[in-house]
């Protein structure tokens, strides 16, 4: 079973999000922040298949962080969505972005799509 870190400010959202991600058949790893996201994948040592990161947070946000996964050798490998419900990110910040609202259906393939390679 592969882990997918999700990254959240949103609690509400936050847990429907970790519900899909194992509905999925995978481990959801939970983050509010991007900073919060960056120490969870600087100090584990099985790295998650896929990060799913809002854009938008509190100390670090989806754009910092997509920047910090891409200059790090270790991380710059991991598949990265992005949401907003606030416009979309720069071209080749993330593998992909979903703007907010989003439906359900579309994330979930998104998710086999990326971890089951």
């Amino acid at each position: 079973m592969a882990s997918v870190l999700v990254v959240e400010d949103e609690g509400v959202l936050l847990e429907m999000l970790a519900a899909l991600v194992e509905e999925s058949g995978h481990h959801p790893i939970m983050a509010t922040n991007g900073q919060e996201a960056l120490n969870v994948l600087q100090n584990t040592q099985e790295l998650p298949a896929l990060i799913i990161s809002d854009i938008m947070m509190p100390q670090m946000n989806g754009i910092a962080l997509a920047h910090a996964v891409h200059s790090d050798p270790r991380l710059h490998h991991l598949p990265l969505i992005l949401m907003s419900a606030a416009g979309t990110p720069p071209p080749a910040i993330a593998n992909h972005f979903i703007a907010k609202p989003f439906n359900i259906d579309d994330l979930e393939g998104l998710i086999l799509r990326y971890v089951t390679g």
